[in-house]
C-alpha cells in the first residue's frame, strides 16, 4: 500500500523564465539594477533593518546588493575603476552638483525592491474628507418617535 504525506511539498527554481534586469533613471541618466538578488540576502537585510540603529547602514547594503559590481575591462583586460553600476550611482548621488536627497533615495529604492520582488505595493487609496454623509436630511422640528416598549401582560 502506498501513502502519500500531505506533510510535504516540492517546490522547484528551475525553468523560471529569465528575468529582465530593473532599471531607472535620475535626472535622465540611465541605471540598471540586476535582474535577481538571492531571497536570502533579501531576508537578511530585512531581518537587520528591524534594529533602528543600523537601519540607514542596512539601506546603503542594499543598494550594494542590488547594483552590479562588474566594471568594463580596458583593452588588457582590466577593470576600469568607476565603472560598474553600483560606482557610478554612488558618484551621482554622492556629487553635490546633484540634489538627490533621502526622499528621492527612498522613492527609488521603493520601485527597485518592488520590481526585484515581483509584488508591488498597491497605492494606498485617498482618504475621505471629514464625516461620511449617509444620504438622508433632518428637518427641523421632525418628531421622532420613541421606541416601543414591549406589552406586558398583568396576570
Amino acid at each position: 500500500m502506498t501513502t502519500t504525506s500531505t506533510r510535504h511539498r516540492s517546490f522547484t527554481t528551475k525553468g523560471k523564465a529569465q528575468k529582465e534586469p530593473v532599471t531607472f533613471d535620475l535626472d535622465g541618466e540611465l541605471f540598471t539594477c540586476r535582474a535577481q538578488v538571492p531571497g536570502t540576502v533579501m531576508l537578511e537585510h530585512v531581518s537587520r533593518l528591524s534594529d533602528g540603529q543600523t537601519a540607514a547602514a542596512e539601506l546603503l547594503a542594499i543598494w550594494r546588493d542590488v547594483f552590479s559590481h562588474e566594471r568594463d575591462e580596458d583593452d588588457e583586460g582590466e577593470e576600469i575603476e568607476g565603472t560598474s553600476e553600483h560606482e557610478r550611482f554612488r558618484a551621482y548621488v554622492d556629487s553635490p552638483d546633484n540634489e538627490v536627497d533621502v526622499q528621492d533615495l527612498g522613492a527609488i529604492l521603493t520601485f527597485v525592491l518592488e520590481e526585484l520582488s515581483g509584488r508591488p505595493t498597491p497605492a494606498s487609496s485617498p482618504s475621505g474628507r471629514g464625516r461620511s454623509t449617509t444620504g438622508g436630511t433632518s428637518q427641523s422640528g421632525s418628531k421622532r418617535s420613541a421606541p416601543k416598549k414591549a406589552a406586558t401582560q398583568k396576570r
